[in-house]
């Protein structure tokens, strides 16, 4: 952890990232924050999501969820402060309320600041205490792993559509 914070370091990050805030809808911050990760998406998730699909139409996926920035009723984000600089995002996270639970449409962590397993605790805990039934999600085959770490299970293969590419569809029941 050390070496991946001082490759930060050099680069102008100062410090760890914080706490995860959570925003819904009738936060008045909800807005300018959901602004400011459009700006960013490409810096936070460096090729794994891509900005076109964070800002894409709400549009109803084979599950019934809806997808895209607009579609989300709550923002998990993380802030690192960067020398010079006003607020610097460090992850984020874009979440809809369903029947099912809460889907995790897009989760996105800057390389090396392993803040992606305190976003994923964090929407864990936050479901939990809030009397979801669980949290479920579509994972790229390469981030199957980190999510068995927490407990998901292999729902099935979602194929390729017009939001995501070739994955498995996960659930965290409670």
């Amino acid at each position: 952890m050390k070496t991946a914070l001082s490759n930060y370091a050099r680069q102008g990050f100062a410090g760890d990232c914080g706490d995860v805030i959570v925003l819904t809808k009738q936060d008045k911050e909800f807005s300018a924050v959901r602004s400011m990760l459009v700006s960013r998406v490409d810096g936070v998730c460096q090729g794994n999501v891509t900005k076109e699909y964070v800002l894409s139409t709400p549009m109803e996926g084979n599950d019934g969820t809806y997808t895209g920035i607009n579609a989300a009723d709550l923002l998990f984000v993380s802030y690192w402060s960067k020398r010079g600089a006003k607020k610097s995002i460090c992850s984020f996270a874009l979440v809809k309320k369903s029947r099912k639970g809460l889907y995790v449409d897009v989760i996105c962590a800057r390389k090396g600041s392993q803040s992606g397993g305190k976003m994923m605790q964090t929407i864990i805990n936050y479901a939990k205490k809030t009397g979801e039934k669980g949290v479920y999600l579509k994972a790229l085959p390469n981030v199957v792993g980190f999510y068995t770490r927490y407990g998901f299970k292999h729902e099935g293969f979602a194929k390729r559509n017009d939001t995501l590419r070739d994955g498995f569809r996960m659930l965290l029941e409670f």
